[in-house]
C-alpha cells in the first residue's frame, strides 16, 4: 500500500517505512538510523504491515469520496477497538496510548458527520492486550500512521475538496507538527531501548495493532453505518452501502 504523490521514494500509509519526501515545500527529514528497538519494530511488523496493505489500498481513498468514506468507517472500526482494549488496561499504565485512540476516534467521528454518517463503535470486540509495553506498541502503529496520513490529506485536499476541517480532520491530523511529535516518539523508544524495557511485548503490541486493523479491514461489512441528517459533505446516492456490504444500516 503505497501512495505517491511527488517524484521520488513513496510512503506506506503507516509509516514504518517512511522515506524522507517533500510535504509542503519542506524535507520531512526523518533520520532512519533507528535504534535497536525501533528496528525491531520495524522488521519485526512488516509482514502484518503487508496483510494490511492486501486487505484495503488505503491510499487509493483520496481519489474518490465513497471510498473515502468507507476508508473513515474502517478506521474508527480498527481504532474504536483498540481504544476499548487500552481502556480494559488502564489500571496498568498505557493511558498515553489510550489517548491517542480516543483522539483518533473523535476526529473520525467529525469527518464521519461531515459526510452525514454516525459509526457504530461496536461492530468489532475490543483488542486483547496484557500490559503497557503491548499499548506501547499499539501507540507505536497509531504515531505511524499519521506521517503516510497526511499524504493522503494533501493528494484529497486537491481531489475530494476537503480540508483539515472540513471532512479531513483524521488524515490531516497534527498537521505541520506531525514530523516532530513522531521525533518524539522515536526518542522515547530510545530512551525506553536504552533502559532495557521489554522489547518483545512493545513488538508484540504492534503486531497485535496491525493484526486487528487487518481483521476490520477484511470484514469491512460488518462496520455499521447510520445516516443521520445530510452533511455538509453529503454525496446524493452516496455508494457506501455498496462498497461496505449489507450490514450497513441507513436511516432517514
Amino acid at each position: 500500500m503505497t501512495v505517491t504523490i511527488w517524484p521520488g521514494p513513496s510512503i506506506r500509509f503507516f509509516g514504518v517505512f517512511l522515506l524522507p519526501k517533500m510535504l509542503n515545500g519542506k524535507r520531512l527529514g526523518v533520520d532512519e538510523c533507528a535504534t535497536t528497538l525501533h528496528s525491531r519494530l520495524k522488521q519485526e511488523t512488516s509482514f502484518a504491515h503487508r496483510r494490511v496493505e492486501q486487505a484495503f489500498d488505503l491510499p487509493k481513498a483520496a481519489g474518490d469520496v465513497n471510498t473515502y468514506v468507507l476508508a473513515l468507517a474502517m478506521m474508527y472500526g480498527a481504532f474504536s477497538g483498540i481504544r476499548q482494549g487500552l481502556t480494559l488496561i488502564a489500571g496498568k499504565g498505557g493511558k498515553e496510548a489510550e489517548r491517542q485512540a480516543c483522539v483518533r476516534i473523535e476526529r473520525l467521528q467529525d469527518d464521519l458527520r461531515f459526510f452525514g454518517l454516525l459509526a457504530d463503535d461496536s461492530s468489532f470486540p475490543p483488542i486483547v492486550l496484557h500490559d503497557v509495553q503491548e499499548a506501547l506498541g499499539c501507540e507505536y502503529v497509531m504515531r505511524g500512521s499519521a506521517l503516510g496520513g497526511l499524504v493522503i490529506f494533501n493528494r484529497a485536499a486537491t481531489q475530494l475538496k476537503i480540508s483539515k476541517t472540513r471532512g479531513g480532520k483524521y488524515f490531516y491530523g497534527d498537521g505541520k507538527a506531525t514530523i516532530a511529535i513522531w521525533s518524539a516518539f522515536r526518542e522515547r523508544l530510545t530512551r525506553l531501548d536504552a533502559a532495557g524495557e521489554c522489547a518483545d511485548q512493545i513488538v508484540g503490541g504492534a503486531i497485535k495493532a496491525f493484526c486487528y486493523i487487518e481483521r476490520v479491514f477484511s470484514n469491512a461489512a460488518d462496520i455499521g453505518l447510520t445516516r443521520t441528517l445530510p452533511g455538509e459533505g453529503g454525496v446524493p446516492g452516496f455508494g457506501v452501502a455498496a462498497s461496505v456490504g449489507p450490514n450497513v444500516r441507513f436511516s432517514g
